[in-house]
């Protein structure tokens, strides 16, 4: 039976979504505390650094999938061939993993194509063996987050959260207590070890939603064979391996400005801050994919969407322009004050960014409900060259800017992404009329 969507419904699933994105940002933290423990605490952070963002890359298929789960596990039969396809995916992402960890193709990918040092080299192949564990527990993630967003029961993806990150701090203060902290490979294996626990929270709290599936649609729901959700996912996979290159891009561009070291610091400081708050955004499209039924539901997130982006961007606002983001980096952080100054510049152009990111999720979401995944690729295309062409035109005329490059160019590449994906979206929007007109008959 169709309920009339109320504000009520959007509040309870947002805030512990909101919540778990923002306590999320800890595991990082415990890391880093945790390889700060090491011999060599550089050769173990770069270690680390290199073997997850290499790992995050192969591992693009596992993290959009729960965007696809969501929008086409309605019904039971879909749900069961959803976690075939994370399967089929896990088997394909693990078999690359161990590939590239156990033939000479380490050495392409590490030392010819990334640069490693034959003195970092073996702590990358450490780590990156121990991240071979991450496909699976992170299939068996995506796929019942999204069963519990179906249910709606999304404060079990808080619970999970608080209990991963409490996991991850014990496990580090037993493994410093013992002494055993010797090499990049421990920090995979604190992630991979909280990954595992904020997993099987999420199975057993998302797993009952492949016997209630039929029972919570009552209109007919279109079963996706796996051959559909393929067809629906690999795009999305573009899309995701296209925004890996984001922070590559910026990088790139900011080590050619006056001062590369400084620059650089000051805007992923800038960016761990904003983060906080911009992660946020990914429950715009869940709430499309959830509860957008007909026009009027989607009138109702969009405005709620919008107040949220609003709130966030006055949440930014006050880190970046009041002395509250002086406090906290200088006297949380332990940043140095200069270095605080040029930080706390670049955060005050990410304060712009939540509008655009939260247009960009939720139209997003309006494509994949509608099976138009090829277009979200499309936007992340716009979105890479327009960034891309603002860097290096700030980089060239004005490299005084340092960090805030950065911060203006990921901005402005996402305001044109916004445009783009709204104006793709719009007659499937408008489609929705046509869905309301057949909930109306059989309500």
């Amino acid at each position: 039976m169709y309920k009339e969507l109320k504000m009520k419904d959007l509040i309870i699933f947002f805030m512990p979504m909101a919540a778990m994105s923002m306590i999320m940002k800890a595991s990082h933290n415990i890391i880093n505390y945790a390889l700060g423990q090491t011999p060599n605490t550089a050769i173990a952070l770069s270690a680390y650094s290199v073997a997850m963002s290499v790992s995050m890359m192969i591992m693009a298929p596992i993290w959009v999938l729960s965007k696809v789960t969501t929008a086409v596990a309605q019904g039971r039969k879909s749900a069961k061939n959803s976690i075939n396809v994370a399967l089929q995916a896990t088997m394909l992402v693990s078999a690359i993993m161990i590939l590239i960890a156990y033939t000479p193709l380490n050495k392409l990918v590490f030392k010819t194509l990334m640069g490693v040092s034959t003195e970092t080299f073996p702590d990358v192949l450490k780590a990156f063996k121990v991240f071979i564990f991450m496909p699976i527990l992170g299939a068996i993630r995506a796929t019942h987050q999204s069963f519990i967003a179906l249910r709606r029961k999304t404060i079990w993806l808080t619970i999970g959260t608080i209990i991963r990150i409490i996991s991850m701090f014990i496990l580090t203060k037993i493994l410093i207590t013992l002494n055993l902290i010797r090499g990049s490979y421990i920090g995979a294996l604190i992630l991979v070890i909280g990954f595992g626990i904020e997993g099987l929270v999420w199975f057993i709290k998302g797993r009952p939603w492949l016997k209630e599936a039929n029972a919570a649609n009552t209109a007919n729901v279109d079963e996706n064979s796996t051959s559909k959700i393929w067809l629906l996912l690999l795009p999305l996979v573009i899309a995701q391996l296209i925004n890996g290159f984001v922070d590559t891009s910026i990088s790139a561009g900011l080590n050619r400005v006056t001062n590369p070291e400084l620059s650089l610091s000051s805007y992923f400081l800038a960016r761990t801050i904003a983060w906080i708050f911009l992660a946020v955004s990914y429950s715009a499209s869940q709430m499309v994919l959830v509860f957008v039924k007909k026009q009027t539901d989607f009138k109702f997130v969009k405005k709620f969407v919008y107040i949220l982006s609003v709130i966030m961007v006055i949440l930014v606002g006050l880190v970046a322009f009041t002395p509250l983001g002086k406090f906290m980096y200088v006297n949380i952080l332990n940043v140095e004050v200069g270095l605080a100054k040029l930080a706390l510049k670049s955060l005050a152009v990410f304060a712009f960014a939540p509008p655009a990111m939260f247009i960009v999720e939720m139209y997003q979401g309006v494509l994949i409900k509608k099976r138009q995944s090829k277009k979200i690729t499309i936007c992340k295309v716009v979105n890479i060259t327009v960034l891309i062409a603002t860097i290096f035109t700030l980089v060239k005329l004005a490299p005084q800017l340092g960090g805030m490059i950065g911060s203006f160019s990921f901005t402005l590449a996402y305001y044109c992404e916004a445009l783009v994906t709204y104006l793709l979206s719009c007659k499937h929007v408008t489609s929705f009329n046509e869905e309301q007109q057949l909930l109306n008959q059989v309500v």
